[in-house]
């Protein structure tokens, strides 16, 4: 392999790291939510975690909040974060 084909293969790893993990950040920072589930504005719950350290938030409100009928007003949201720092202060 020549030396400019190995210098293009690292500058794209680099890349791959400068523009992906802030990209993944955003989009779990989008799905949390500031802690608020999109569809009824309930505080998100936390759940469950896996064995890699993620977090599973879910809406209460799915299971409480009915409308007269008795149906679910809320659709049932859930995100799994896995950077600490998106969810930091609303864990205990």
């Amino acid at each position: 392999m020549s030396t400019y084909a190995s210098i293009a293969i690292m500058v794209g790893i680099v890349l791959l790291f400068a523009i992906g993990i802030p990209l993944a950040y955003r989009s779990e920072k989008k799905a949390f939510n500031n802690g608020k589930c999109p569809h009824c504005g309930s505080d998100l719950k936390w759940e469950d975690s896996d064995s890699q350290g993620g977090r599973l938030w879910m809406c209460p409100g799915h299971y409480t909040i009915k409308d007269k009928y008795g149906k679910p007003l809320c659709p049932g949201y859930s995100c799994w974060i896995s950077y600490g720092r998106v969810d930091k202060k609303f864990r205990k």
